[in-house]
């Protein structure tokens, strides 16, 4: 190491001495354009980004000024872009009336100019991947090649696409997909909805194709046109195969269902469309034809005409009825017998052919027919278990002595089978996936002569769309009548759906998920919220929410949280978990609950209504076994005589005391009393009781099983009512209370989940000091937010930040309020924000982030004032703050840091995300500053700060803040894009008033000489210029940048660390230092006196230490000594022939990009010898900014 010194030295010696030979560095090429964004400016003004996030060659849209900025970019000569649709967009959302007409004022509608026009063809692939381009509106008399796309040219592809509710005129060549489509390819796209109209070459796909093919494409639009009108396109001499017209075609000359004029092929087509009499005459395929039409089929309509048959060009082609093309008929001579089909149809589902679905066949159907979907003759076409030809339904295998369900086909043939008795005296049965019952009017499981017995398991599955309708008397439900017989068990499933009732006269009718249960049999685990309505007012004998009436019974483990609506109808008995049980019938429910509603407007007479048992009749035997039961729901009466319970609505031959022996551990919500006819030992609960856990900890009780729980703190979605699936309850040491209830057995305080305590609803309070609370995650800012907001009280202490907050860890936010999340596009799933501090509570405290960033904030409340991470704030002061990757949107009084401050400080303070208002006063600091009652000069005050956002809205939108007439604006700067609809807007502040000063902003030339502020080029940012002035109007250390590669900005700096410097007289700047040796922020020749003199010397402190704060300020080339070349240099530079090129911190292979894999496996090694290192690599690695490489450095590291 001496020795290495000592060559060093003996070198500068002799150089110094020598002639020095100049050292130039090699400048680096950077491309201007963002790799992977391309921009324009659209019909707006507004310019907007696409990307390709994931460097596929696709950039990505998904919103309709994305859609705009590809038109655009297109239109400006870059064609051969391809992009990706990644949500469906709509333009305009009222194209057309409730009528279905065009809207008579359409000066509101968005404009479209479509991509692609005459010198200009779109060359990509455009792929829609299945998504809907909806209201897109072009009506221009003048426009040749109208569509969507103008013109698809050579090596084109736009496929998987629909465009939905628009309208497009033009003067010639229009379609809803392409105007002309010259060599390109048009698949799988579709006309929904959308009007197509001009005089000339007019199609419901596209307006006229030369060479150029459309290949599983649909109408379904309305094609209004002239001369060459095609209900798919107007005029080709290309290919148009396997397309359909379902659409409306007219003309006042001529069109054909499929093409106008054909001179190319047609193929494998079908017109299915309606006629509008403009006048015109049509025919079904082509209306002229000078090449081939081959293999096309159409419903005879009367103003069609068929194609000549003398016309030797045309093969295969003829009219069908309804019900051959029904039949599968024609998805059979559409396919022609290919192996490779492009038509489908599920014969008995679908009335014309399609493009997804089963495969036809020329073979005999179940039904008898000609077509199939099946290869073998007879087999049935299954759709969810249920034959779409024959209605059949799928058969069940028997494994393991269970009928296996897995599809509704299969549970309506288990009920088929059984009623009629084909599966023996008993059956079991278990589900295997959940079941869907829509579409079908349920008969039930069980009669009363042939009552079901066995074991129905529904493997916690559960039956969804169960729908009956009931005319008569008799047993309703799942099952209409189930008898024990020792065996009979009903099980795990849940069963939501509608029953309605229209009875002709009074009859008997017994109704739950099981209508009626005798013989011993149990329900278990059943949770029904089917909501019965009735729809006459004739008697409802049994309503149950679960059993209609019972014998001998037990039912455990279930609820009903569904409605029982009885109108005015005669009831009986009615219960949420059982309506009636019968001649003191041995009947245990136990670990019971009613959620639902039970109403009855009926007053002809008394009802028997309990939450639980309607009546219980003990004429014959006190056999009721009645505990660990809640009701929560509620029942509503109009009958002054009815007897209604919360719980038992009646309970027959019971006195006080016999019911509390069997009725016990019973809770109930309700203003009712727990039983009409006896009290029972019931106890009544309120919300909190039943929110906090304690009612469901108090049912379960000392029982073994567990039969209720309640998720509190498990993580899982906190339950407001005890459930029979909940999560099993402790009694802990929680919060608020010496004990509460836990689902975890050693809780202690409180228990967060999502920031939120499970059991109070309190937000973690921050750490306290004698002098400042001290905030560092997402709870603690929220509660903050809600002291604030809901003026809590709390010390007047400063609030401060200890590290960086990730709001919303995952998701990348976009400026129209969507995000990527983990890759995927989403628009919904993060934490919404509510700004700290309203109109009514403004913040009026110090809020210190420590020059901290604040990541993730998402507000979209477009309706709102006061919108930003502050709402309104008074009186206080805001500092050191950066909010970072967020979306910030209201309508009026908008900033990234504030909303609205009146009286109120805000220093060095950043916004790097997207702040938006609907309306007026937004900028990328601070929106507003309310207007001050006899204050002359301004009281709130902007200062170093800045924005690198994107601020938009309609009027006084500015880069800073929203206007400058309440505002002192100081030492700030923007490089974000402003952008207002209406008037006053300035990359600074608008509305100037002579309250701004040393301001900069981003740009290539002066934008408004009028508001005091400077713009700079992109070079003087990078160069530290900007960061140099700002500093400038500070007596203390702010400002500073850590490098000077392309596209760099000032950064905050209170380490003096990152210093930017004036060299000499030449216009240059260095940054971090570099250059200047003592310290007076301009280099010149006392530094290089010094520099000299060090380098001769030969000594410096930081020569292979772990430091280089000092040492950096010399070694202008890095290497980590200080030599004659560090003196060329230096001369160089005060020369003005050079600058030194400084690479960010992170940056330690200086290819111009921070913390790549390659940096951090780089210095994850090199910070292991710090003392090895050179002055650069130091640089690179010293990640918190203090000087000297240590501990603190490899653990921000290990973070990285």
């Amino acid at each position: 190491m001496k020795a290495k010194k000592f060559i060093n030295k003996i070198l500068s010696i002799v150089l110094c001495f020598g002639l020095i030979v100049a050292f130039v560095p090699q400048s680096i090429a950077v491309d201007t354009e963002t790799e992977g964004s391309l921009s324009a400016v659209i019909d707006t003004g507004r310019e907007i980004t696409l990307y390709d996030k994931d460097n596929d060659t696709y950039y990505e849209i998904w919103n309709a000024d994305q859609l705009y900025a590809f038109a655009q970019i297109v239109n400006s000569g870059n064609t051969a872009l391809n992009v990706e649709l990644l949500l469906d967009i709509t333009v305009n959302s009222n194209v057309f009336d409730s009528t279905g007409n065009l809207v008579s004022d359409t000066s509101a509608l968005r404009s479209w100019i479509p991509i692609g026009k005459n010198g200009v063809e779109y060359q990509g692939d455009f792929d829609g991947q299945n998504h809907t381009i909806s209201g897109l509106f072009c009506n221009d008399t003048q426009l040749e090649k109208t569509g969507l796309f103008g013109i698809i040219g050579a090596n084109s592809k736009v496929h998987s696409l629909t465009v939905a509710d628009s309208y497009f005129y033009g003067e010639k060549e229009t379609g809803a997909i392409a105007g002309r489509v010259a060599s390109g390819l048009i698949e799988n796209c579709f006309n929904e909805n959308t009007t197509v109209e001009g005089p000339y070459e007019v199609g419901g796909i596209a307006g006229d194709a030369y060479r150029g093919e459309i290949k599983n494409c649909g109408n379904n639009g309305t094609v209004l046109g002239g001369d060459f009108t095609g209900g798919i396109i107007g005029y080709t001499s290309g290919a148009v195969i396997g397309c359909y017209n379902t659409g409306k075609i007219g003309s006042d000359k001529c069109f054909g269902g499929i093409v106008g004029t054909n001179d190319g092929t047609v193929s494998r087509c079908y017109v299915a469309c309606e006629i509008i009499d403009l006048g015109g005459y049509g025919k079904t395929i082509v209306e002229q034809n000078y090449n081939i039409i081959e293999n096309c089929y159409f419903i005879p309509k009367d103003s069609f005409t068929v194609a000549a048959p003398s016309d030797n060009n045309v093969t295969n082609t003829e009219s069908k009825t309804a019900e051959s093309f029904a039949s599968g008929e024609v998805c059979y001579l559409l396919n022609n017998g290919s192996s490779t089909p492009i038509w489908y149809q599920t014969i008995g589902e679908n009335a014309l052919p399609t493009f997804s679905g089963h495969t036809v066949y020329n073979v005999e159907n179940c039904s008898g027919g000609a077509y199939s979907n099946s290869s073998v003759a007879g087999e049935h076409t299954y759709i969810d278990g249920v034959c779409a030809v024959c209605s059949g339904y799928e058969s069940a295998v028997k494994v393991d002595g269970a009928y296996s369900i897995g599809n509704k086909g299969q549970l309506l043939w288990f009920a088929q089978e059984y009623n009629k008795g084909n599966l023996g005296s008993s059956a079991n049965a278990v589900l295997t996936a959940d079941i869907d019952l829509s579409g079908h009017n349920w008969t039930p499981i069980g009669t009363s002569s042939r009552k079901y017995y066995g074991i129905f398991d529904g493997q916690n599955h559960s039956i969804t769309g169960f729908t009956m309708h009931i005319t008569s008397g008799g047993y309703y439900g799942l099952f209409g009548f189930a008898n024990g017989g020792g065996i009979t068990v009903i099980k795990n499933f849940s069963i939501s759906g509608e029953v309605t009732t229209a009875f002709t006269k009074s009859e008997d009718s017994w109704y739950g998920v099981i209508g009626q249960s005798d013989g011993g049999a149990t329900i278990s685990n059943v949770h029904s919220s089917v909501n019965y309505t009735a729809g006459d007012t004739y008697t409802k004998k049994f309503v149950g929410g679960i059993v209609g009436q019972t014998g001998d019974i037990t039912i455990e483990r279930s609820s009903f949280s569904g409605t029982i609506d009885l109108g005015a109808s005669a009831v009986d008995c009615v219960g949420g978990i059982a309506a009636y049980s019968y001649n003191g019938k041995t009947v245990t429910i136990n670990g019971c609950g009613f959620y639902g509603t039970i109403n009855s407007d009926y007053t002809g007479g008394a009802s028997q209504i309990g939450g639980i048992l309607g009546y219980y009749n003990g004429e014959n035997g006190r056999n009721l076994t009645f505990s660990n039961n809640l009701s929560a729901g509620t029942i509503t009466m109009n009958g002054a005589t009815d007897k209604a319970g919360a719980l038992v609505g009646v309970l027959k031959n019971y006195t006080e005391a016999q019911a509390a022996q069997k009725l016990t551990n019973i809770y109930y919500f309700s203003t009712l009393p727990s039983c009409s006819s006896v009290s029972l030992s019931a106890t009544v609960v309120d919300q909190e009781q039943l929110s906090s856990g304690e009612v469901a900890y108090k049912l379960q009780g000392d029982n073994t099983v567990q039969l209720w729980g309640q998720d509190i703190d498990n993580g899982k979605p906190k339950q407001a009512l005890p459930s029979t699936n909940g999560g099993k309850l402790y009694y802990a040491d929680i919060c608020g209370a010496t004990y509460g209830y836990s689902n975890k057995a050693d809780t202690v305080g409180h228990s967060f989940i999502n920031h939120v305590c499970a059991f109070c609803g309190a937000y973690p309070s921050p750490d306290i000091t004698n002098t400042e609370y001290i905030i560092s995650n997402v709870g603690e800012l929220l509660w903050l937010q809600n002291a604030v907001n809901n003026k809590m009280s709390f010390y007047n202490l400063p609030i401060r930040l200890a590290n960086d907050i990730d709001m919303n860890p995952g998701y990348e936010f976009n400026y129209d309020g969507t995000a990527w999340y983990n890759g995927e596009l989403v628009t919904s799933g993060w934490l919404e924000w509510t700004p700290i501090g309203t109109d009514l509570a403004p913040f009026k405290k110090a809020f210190n982030g420590d020059y901290h960033k604040i990541k993730g904030v998402h507000i979209s409340s477009p309706e709102s004032k006061y919108i930003g991470f502050f709402g309104c704030a008074n009186g206080a002061t805001i500092e050191n703050l950066i909010i970072t990757d967020s979306y910030i949107g209201g309508m009026q009084c908008v900033g990234g840091i504030c909303g609205q401050a009146e009286n109120t400080n805000i220093y060095n303070c950043g916004n790097e995300g997207y702040v938006s208002a609907s309306q007026s006063f937004v900028g990328g600091i601070c929106g507003y500053e309310p207007m001050a009652v006899d204050i002359e000069s301004p009281v709130t005050s902007v200062n170093n700060c800045y924005n690198t956002g994107e601020i938009t809205g309609d009027s006084f939108v500015g880069g800073i803040v929203g206007n400058s007439i309440y505002f002192k604006v100081n030492n700030c700067f923007n490089t974000g894009t402003v952008f207002g609809t209406g008037s006053y807007d300035s990359p600074i502040a608008p509305a100037y008033s002579g309250n701004i000063s040393n301001c900069y902003y981003l740009a290539t030339e002066e934008t408004d000489d009028s508001d005091a502020t400077t713009y700079k080029t992109a070079e003087q940012f990078a160069s530290g210029e900007v960061a140099y002035l700002l500093q400038k109007g500070n007596t203390e250390q702010v400002w500073g940048q850590d490098n000077n590669r392309e596209g760099t900005i000032p950064t905050f700096d209170t380490t003096t660390l990152y210093k930017a410097v004036k060299i000499g007289d030449t216009g240059n700047f260095s940054v971090s230092n570099i250059g200047d040796t003592n310290g007076d922020r301009e280099v010149d020749v006392t530094d290089y006196q010094a520099l000299v003199n060090t380098a001769l010397a030969g000594e410096h402190d930081q020569i292979e230490s772990a430091s280089y704060d000092d040492i950096i300020k010399y070694d202008l080339d890095g290497n980590g000594y200080l030599n004659v070349i560090d003196a060329s240099i230096m001369e160089r530079v005060l020369s003005g022939h050079t600058v030194v090129d400084v690479y960010a911190v992170g940056d330690y292979d200086m290819n111009g990009v921070a913390f790549e894999e390659a940096d951090i496996l780089l210095m994850e090694e090199a910070i292991k010898s710090p003392e090895a290192m050179t002055t650069q690599q130091k640089y690179a690695c010293d990640l918190n900014a203090d000087g000297t490489i240590n501990d603190a450095d490899k653990a921000l590291l290990d973070v990285k």
